[in-house]
């Protein structure tokens, strides 16, 4: 007769192998984010936002 659990153990490291990876994919998502949100700001300082709403009829954010 085999145990409920006798498969379980590379079930386990299945699991496990799987959150590791998703865990380096959210750490590498999260600072390709943070580059993403860096380069907007200075492109906002490069071109102001009311630059852009008047150029090209954008509603202001700021005004929602």
């Amino acid at each position: 007769m085999s145990e409920p659990n006798e498969g379980a153990g590379p079930r386990i490291e299945d699991l496990e192998v799987m959150v590791a990876h998703q865990a380096r994919t959210i750490d590498e998502l999260s600072e390709e984010l943070t580059r993403a949100v860096r380069m907007i700001e200075r492109l906002q300082h490069l071109i102001p936002i009311p630059a852009l709403t008047d150029s090209y009829g954008i509603p202001d954010p700021s005004g929602i």
